[in-house]
């Protein structure tokens, strides 16, 4: 008796669990330039991208990173 196994497909429920495998680059007090991903005028403080998936994720922090890390 052959059994099967059913795998569920569950739905990604942020663009983190889209992909497996992400990338990151952080901006450390200077301007964050990516031209091997995008071209664009925006500089944010992270950028996470799957070049497999083709997904990219600009994140700007609203507080100040130098002053808040302590407290984090």
């Amino acid at each position: 008796m052959l059994q099967t196994a059913k795998t569920a497909r569950t739905a990604a429920t942020s663009i983190l669990d889209e992909s497996e495998r992400w990338e990151m680059k952080v901006d450390l007090g200077k301007q964050l330039v990516f031209p091997d991903i995008v071209h664009t005028t925006h500089r944010p403080d992270i950028v996470i991208w799957s070049p497999k998936d083709k997904k990219l994720g600009m994140i700007e922090l609203t507080v100040p990173w130098e002053t808040r890390c302590d407290e984090a």
